[in-house]
């Protein structure tokens, strides 16, 4: 192989290998909109990327009392829309949780239609205070763990947080006295678990080290491949005899 079609071919996985790494990059705090007052009317539509982290209590009693099955701490990232259909209220921005992926401690929890459960759709209302916004969520989502299997809320789990911007760093409380039922089931089923205890923090303090998507590790593997076999080819043609 020519050193010519080895340097292209460095460049080609080296343009892909960012793109794929590009992918996982996560947006900042603020990036879009706010702060400042009334904020919320001049933010328009957009996609916010967003690494966060969920603290989650399994019980199995019906009134969320006792000790939970476990205490949960997940981390993953979150992907959230501001929708622009229809006239603008001002005051408010429509928002909506399209995918969710949360892992820890072997449990995993999935949120968003992108992953064919129903829509987790949110909202952000000016308070009293031009600079703050209310933000809610109404969220379904697909827990798993070994000891319960894979368990669904049919009723929604509400989280809410008060915020400056957008993309927030804020911490979303479940309100207290809420017990959902957790059913084997999107749909029907039974009830094997209940929800007692709900935290969803955006831009988390403590993240576990970010890693390459499965991608970018594949193609910088070939970068080291192919780069070692240029320092091959040229030791080699070094070493070769003159004719």
């Amino acid at each position: 192989m020519k050193l010519e079609t080895i340097t292209r071919t460095i460049v080609g996985l080296g343009i892909a290998a960012v793109c794929a790494t590009a992918q996982t990059r996560a947006d900042q705090p603020c990036d879009d909109c706010g702060p400042g007052e009334y904020w919320i009317d001049g933010c328009g539509a957009g996609t916010d990327n967003i690494p966060s982290s969920a603290e989650v209590g399994i019980y199995l009693t019906d009134d969320c009392t006792g000790d939970p099955i476990s205490n949960f701490v997940l981390f993953g990232p979150a992907t959230v829309t501001r929708k622009a259909e229809g006239d603008p209220i001002a005051g408010e921005i429509e928002t909506e949780i399209v995918d969710m992926s949360l892992e820890g401690g072997g449990a995993t929890l999935i949120v968003g239609d992108a992953n064919g459960l129903p829509e987790s759709i949110g909202k952000i209302i000016q308070t009293g205070d031009p600079r703050i916004g209310r933000s809610s969520f109404d969220i379904f989502f697909e827990f798993y763990d070994a000891r319960i299997g894979y368990v669904y809320n049919q009723d929604p789990l509400v989280v809410q947080a008060n915020i400056t911007c957008v993309p927030p760093k804020a911490k979303y409380i479940h309100p207290e006295g809420q017990c959902i039922p957790l059913y084997d089931a999107p749909v029907g089923g039974i009830v094997v678990a209940y929800l007692g205890d709900a935290v969803h923090q955006t831009f988390p303090s403590h993240i576990p080290i970010p890693t390459l998507s499965e991608w970018a590790a594949i193609v910088m593997t070939l970068l080291f491949l192919v780069a070692g076999t240029i320092v091959f080819l040229r030791k080699r043609g070094r070493e070769s005899p003159v004719a």
